[in-house]
C-alpha cells in the first residue's frame, strides 16, 4: 500500500487519548448506525454466472476455504473438462483467500479504520477529547458514511493485491484455465465477487 501523508490528527503509537477517543466513538457508532460491508442483501441471492452458486456461498468458500469431496460424477465433468485429476485425488482444496475479516479485522485494518476517523474529523488531539457526540450527531452519521466507504475499499483493494500479498497463489491448473489475465490475483479472473462487494449505513 503506498504511504501517505500523517495529517494532524492521525492516530499513532504514542496518541493513546486520541486513540481512546476514537474507540469511544466507534463504539457510539456501534448504537446508533449498521454499517455493512461485504456481499449484501440480494446481491448475496443471485447466482454466479455460469454455476449453481450464489454469490454468497463463493464469498463463504473463499473467505473460509473448502474442503470437497471428489465424486465419480465430479471426476467425470471435470474430465470433459480437460481438467485430468490423479486416480487417488479423492479431496479437492481451496484455501481460505480472506477478503472480509482479514482486510476490516486484522490489525492492520483496524489501524486503517482509526486512521481514517481521525483523518475524516481533522481534529487536534485536545479538540477531539473534548467533542461531546450527543451535542453533534451528524458527525455520526458523516464518520458512518466514511467508514462504510472505506472499508469497501479497502476489501476492494485486498482482491487488487492478492490479500495484500498474504493469500495463497493460484494452482497452475487454475491459471491455465482463467479467461481473463492469467497473472491476475487469485479471485480477480472475471471480477464478479469484487464487484459484488458494497456497502451500506442504515440507522438503528
Amino acid at each position: 500500500m503506498v504511504k501517505r501523508h500523517i495529517p494532524r490528527g492521525q492516530v499513532n503509537q504514542t496518541n493513546s487519548k486520541t486513540l481512546k477517543a476514537l474507540t469511544d466513538l466507534m463504539n457510539d457508532l456501534d448504537k446508533k448506525y449498521s454499517i455493512k460491508v461485504g456481499i449484501i442483501g440480494n446481491q448475496g441471492a443471485e447466482n454466479v454466472k455460469g454455476t449453481d452458486l450464489s454469490f454468497a456461498d463463493l464469498g463463504a468458500i473463499h473467505e473460509f476455504g473448502a474442503t470437497i469431496n471428489v465424486t465419480d460424477k465430479m471426476r467425470a465433468y471435470l474430465h470433459s473438462q480437460g481438467i485430468h485429476l490423479k486416480s487417488d485425488t479423492t479431496q479437492i482444496v481451496i484455501p481460505p483467500r480472506s477478503f472480509l475479516r482479514m482486510p476490516l479485522l486484522g490489525s492492520d485494518g483496524k489501524k486503517e479504520l482509526q486512521n481514517i476517523m481521525a483523518e475524516f474529523l481533522s481534529l487536534e488531539q485536545e479538540e477531539l477529547n473534548k467533542l461531546f457526540v450527543s451535542e453533534h450527531p451528524e458527525i455520526l452519521k458523516k464518520v458512518s458514511e466514511a467508514l462504510a466507504l472505506a472499508g469497501e475499499i479497502r476489501v476492494k483493494q485486498a482482491f487488487e493485491t492478492g490479500g495484500y500479498g498474504e493469500w495463497t497463489p493460484i494452482s497452475e491448473m487454475t491459471r491455465q484455465r482463467r479467461q481473463q489475465d492469467p497473472d491476475s490475483p487469485p479471485l480477480t479472473d472475471t471480477g464478479d465477487l469484487k464487484d459484488s462487494i458494497t456497502s451500506e449505513v442504515k440507522e438503528v
